[in-house]
């Protein structure tokens, strides 16, 4: 099996993101990471993986790296990197800004209501998905490693749900009895 990026990062890019001081700084100013608790050094890092994950299988110019800095969703970068640090401020705000959003999202891919117990579950399971619990270890399995802020939070929220819905109507249907 052939490494990952993350285990394999490319140098290149990395050097492009230490040039790039300025436009780091800027983009750090712009996501309001300090609202959360969230360092210039922990949001550089979040840059730099989603870089990685961009750039994974293709060159890249200072041009394209600069260009592709500019159109990140910063400010969602930055709260999926703090709430992945453990930050309460950033969970709460998490909480309070997408819990109804993830519900009613939940309810109209579960073609039910935003309160129905369908909803809810898928929802509230997310947020243990995102929260990263696992081994009683909180943040290193979140699935907030997978976000790069190369769409919104809501958008990939609302497909990550959506995938979560299809896995456990696969999962059913594996167990369902077959018909004579």
């Amino acid at each position: 099996m052939p490494p990952s990026q993350s285990e394999n990062p490319n140098p290149d890019l990395t050097a492009l993101l230490m040039r790039a001081v300025d436009l780091v700084g800027l983009r750090y100013a712009q996501s309001r990471a300090t609202e959360w608790g969230l360092s210039p050094a922990q949001f550089a890092a979040g840059l730099e993986r989603s870089v990685q994950k961009r750039f994974a299988d293709e060159p890249c110019s200072a041009e394209r790296f600069e260009e592709y800095l500019n159109t990140l969703h910063v400010e969602d970068l930055a709260s999926a990197c703090a709430c992945m640090q453990g930050s309460e401020a950033a969970w709460e705000g998490f909480v309070r800004g997408y819990r109804g959003y993830l519900r009613a999202s939940a309810g109209a891919i579960t073609k039910g209501s935003r309160a129905g117990t369908d909803a809810r579950e898928l929802a509230d399971s997310l947020f243990a998905e995102l929260f990263g619990l696992a081994d009683e270890k909180r943040g290193e399995h979140s699935l907030f490693r997978y976000f790069h802020g190369r769409s919104s939070l809501k958008t990939w929220l609302r497909t990550i749900l959506a995938q979560r819905h299809i896995d456990r109507l696969r999962e059913s249907k594996r167990w369902e009895a077959f018909e004579n």
